[in-house]
């Protein structure tokens, strides 16, 4: 029951002899001296006190045997093992007809593997530029192996490991070198390749980076991430194209068989307008597919300084924050409007004609009341819909508290549900995480960064409760759940026209 076996039993001391004699000689004294004694015993006394000396000269005799007593105990425990799975974006590369992501799925629910889980006790985690036990918080636009063989190690603390099982195409490209992590490793470390075997050379484009929004005659960088496979030692070409014509070109030497790789492209529109870009690799001949070569962008193209239009109720310090910062730059010529009955020297009306709102590209509405604003409705909506203006409205205490906020609800990506709440907490904005890299969210160079940065801004401290979501919005930020908010409330998203 308890797994033990091969007991023995011996003696360290060198006089076993001497000792067994003087064990006899001590136990027939003992006899000898109970066997008469002055005056007489009952039998039953003699018994006990001779038995009592009996045992006590065992004893001694026992101490001066020097027993030692060995065994030994089995431990039979499952092994136990490592599953690292590579979900970076290099493991959504289509190969045959299908992605290598697709083949780990499939291995996982192959036989095999079930066979493995029930013989031995796995832990399973994700990598990509990080390492996590849940597949949906894997930073997907680098792969680490190097850094995520270490830091495993120190998420399983002092549980013991006999493998690890590394699932992934190889394409490491950040963290430390994986050959030198595992050469002291000290762990066994069995791999599985989920690329083709003898991949055919492939070079495509998977994400294009530029801001929606340029300047006239102001130099833009154009961020082009590129994947490749069976490309090493190869130069590849990235072509930037406007209207047919080559406007800039660079070239990548590329080192690795299969992976990922960031390219930089210069744009310096000419003049205003709406542009569409292509971005294109050149198609090489022995390329396995050329669907993934090219890539157009759509970009607006503004006149030197944007015209931007602040209205509020009534200034106060956000609105002289916001009018301050616009106008450090160069890019923007700023004007404010208070349209409350406090107003001041910044006392103004909201643009009553079509052309004069059409001036501006950009208006911000500081906590707007939709009854003051009611008799500009049709100048608004026209505005947004027929001349493609952009509205930013900041909710406040005048708009949740207005008596009429129908009309323009409908042209908000989120709003109140019924009467709005007014909530006077502490809060953080968490960023959605597929729009990560918007440029309304993007403080930041990586995901991660991004992800601390909004995490360590300033907190917000209104909040007005918006639980009507428009099907045609895109939610950028919202408020997660709290002892204070039982439900994700959004905070930042936009909606388009037109």
């Amino acid at each position: 029951m308890f797994n033990f076996a091969e007991f023995t039993l011996g003696f360290l001391s060198n006089s076993i002899v001497l000792v067994s004699l003087a064990l006899v000689v001590l136990l027939g004294v003992t006899i000898w001296s109970y066997y008469r004694t002055n005056p007489q015993l009952s039998v039953v006394m003699k018994l006990l006190l001779g038995g009592l000396r009996v045992i006590a000269i065992s004893m001694l005799i026992l101490a001066l045997y020097e027993p030692v007593m060995s065994y030994s105990r089995s431990v039979i425990r499952s092994p136990q093992g490592v599953v690292l799975i590579d979900r970076s974006e290099s493991m959504d590369q289509l190969e045959g007809g299908i992605t290598r992501r697709a083949r780990v799925d499939s291995l996982l629910s192959s036989e095999d593997y079930q066979l493995l889980n029930d013989s031995a006790d796995l832990s399973t985690y994700f990598f990509g530029g990080n390492i996590v036990d849940q597949q949906d918080q894997v930073e997907k636009d680098q792969t680490a192996i190097g850094t995520a063989l270490t830091e495993v190690r120190s998420l399983k603390g002092d549980q013991p490991i006999d493998f690890v099982l590394l699932i992934s195409d190889g394409n490491s490209n950040a963290g430390p070198e994986p050959r030198s992590v595992v050469s002291g490793y000290g762990i066994p470390v069995r791999t599985i390749d989920m690329s083709t075997s003898g991949t055919r050379f492939d070079v495509g484009i998977r994400d294009v980076i530029v801001n929606p929004v340029l300047f006239y005659g102001t130099v833009t960088d154009i961020g082009v991430k590129l994947v490749w496979s069976g490309a090493e030692n190869r130069s590849v070409e990235v072509l930037l194209k406007e209207e047919g014509r080559i406007v800039d070109r660079q070239k990548i030497t590329i080192s690795q068989e299969d992976g990922l790789g960031d390219i930089t492209l210069k744009y310096t529109p000419e003049e205003p307008g709406q542009k569409l870009l292509k971005i294109e690799v050149p198609t090489a001949t022995d390329e396995s597919q050329v669907g993934n070569n090219a890539k157009s962008v759509s970009i607006k193209v503004l006149k030197s300084k944007l015209q931007v239009l602040i209205v509020t109720e009534h200034p106060d310090y956000e609105v002289g924050f916001l009018k301050r910062e616009l106008g450090r730059s160069d890019r923007y010529e700023t004007k404010l409007i208070a349209i409350g009955k406090q107003g001041g020297n910044q006392s103004g009306s909201f643009p009553t004609r079509q052309s004069e709102l059409n001036r501006y590209d950009l208006v911000i509405l500081h906590d707007p009341d939709p009854v003051t604003l009611a008799n500009r409705k049709e100048v608004i909506e026209s505005y947004l819909k027929e001349r493609g203006g952009s509205i930013f409205v900041l909710l406040g205490p005048n708009f949740a508290t207005s008596r009429d906020r129908k009309w323009f609800e409908t042209l908000l990506p989120f709003s109140p549900s019924g009467g709005a709440s007014l909530r006077f907490i502490d809060f953080h904005a968490q960023p959605n995480e597929e729009q990560l890299f918007h440029p309304a969210l993007r403080i930041g160079e990586t995901q991660s960064a991004i992800r601390e940065a909004w995490s360590k801004r300033p907190p917000f401290k209104l909040l007005v409760g918006c639980e009507n979501i428009s099907t045609e919005a895109t939610i950028l930020a919202t408020v997660p759940p709290s002892a204070s908010l039982n439900r994700p409330m959004p905070v930042l998203g936009y909606r388009r026209f037109g």
